[in-house]
């Protein structure tokens, strides 16, 4: 059985988890984190084993401590299609919070948060792929491409365990009382059906309690559940408003109050993932969607 410490690390009423697989000789981090987190791992740094980290997907709250991970001589693992989120922060910033300050309240606090807490820039210096498989000891893992929460959303596999690290790619209806959060919603369909495929033992996620027992699988089933009501919510919305002007925030609203969850920037990521798979078939989207950007 794989030895694995779990870090969590509260924030804003929240927590974001990171874990470490320890082998003999391997230190393997399963993301960064936040930046607070760094009193926690500093003594794993410095046993004189190697470090590696491999990352789930690039938002902010899950790469702060890649660099200091490099730091100790460590390599980056990661999916290719988040590398941006790694090398330019300011465009993490815009992406993830400054595009919607119009169309939800982003706090102070946000950003103070997102700045101290994001670390220093970290290349990834290896990429991998689905079905890639990466031995440290005696410890075997597998690479799941996981799309949807982002491009490049990854799950980390460990057949010999039967357990499954998702990072944010499996969240159900959602974190903390927010709706469930996809960038790219026919990518998160299919990620989801290879979650219950797979039907894991045991999932390790960054936002939720360890899901055992085979659990996870029906996370992941909530999680379509939730996808196809929102699927419906915006296309009834789309058929039956008959303004000039169609605003995400107002459609994000119905969305969550439809679902019963929290409007917030989540439902408007969600949203225009929606809209952007339908804006052929309505002038209004593409008009809607030009100062967005989205997909990633």
């Amino acid at each position: 059985m794989a030895k694995i410490v779990e870090f969590n690390i509260l924030y804003l009423a929240q927590f974001v988890k990171s874990y470490l697989i320890e082998t003999e000789n391997y230190n393997i981090f399963i993301d960064g984190g936040i930046k607070r987190n760094e009193e926690n791992i500093r003594p794993y740094l410095q046993n004189g084993k190697k470090n590696v980290c491999i990352v789930t997907h690039g938002h902010w709250d899950h790469i702060g401590l890649c660099s200091a991970i490099q730091a100790a001589g460590g390599i980056l693992y990661g999916n290719a299609r988040d590398k941006r989120y790694y090398t330019d922060f300011n465009w993490d910033w815009q992406v993830g919070f400054e595009q919607y300050k119009e169309d939800c309240n982003i706090p102070p606090e946000r950003s103070d948060l997102f700045w101290s807490e994001i670390g220093n820039v970290a290349p990834l210096d290896k990429f991998v792929w689905d079905g890639d498989m990466l031995t440290f000891d005696d410890v075997t893992l597998k690479i799941l491409e996981l799309p949807g929460h982002t491009r490049g959303s990854i799950g980390i596999y460990l057949p010999d365990d039967d357990i499954l690290f998702t990072g944010d790619a499996l969240m159900g209806s959602g974190f903390f009382g927010g709706c469930t959060q996809y960038c790219d919603y026919l990518g998160y369909v299919r990620s989801m059906e290879k979650i219950i495929a797979l039907n894991p033992k045991t999932v390790y996620t960054a936002h939720t309690e360890t899901l055992s027992d085979h659990t996870g699988a029906e996370l992941a089933k909530a999680g379509l559940e939730t996808g196809k009501a929102i699927e419906k919510t915006v296309d009834e919305y789309l058929s039956t408003f008959k303004g000039a002007e169609i605003s995400v925030p107002a459609i994000a609203k119905v969305v969550a109050e439809k679902i019963g969850r929290n409007f917030g920037g989540g439902a408007c990521v969600s949203v225009i993932s929606h809209l952007a798979l339908c804006k052929a078939q309505d002038a209004r989207i593409e008009k809607c969607l030009e100062k967005y950007v989205y997909g990633v």
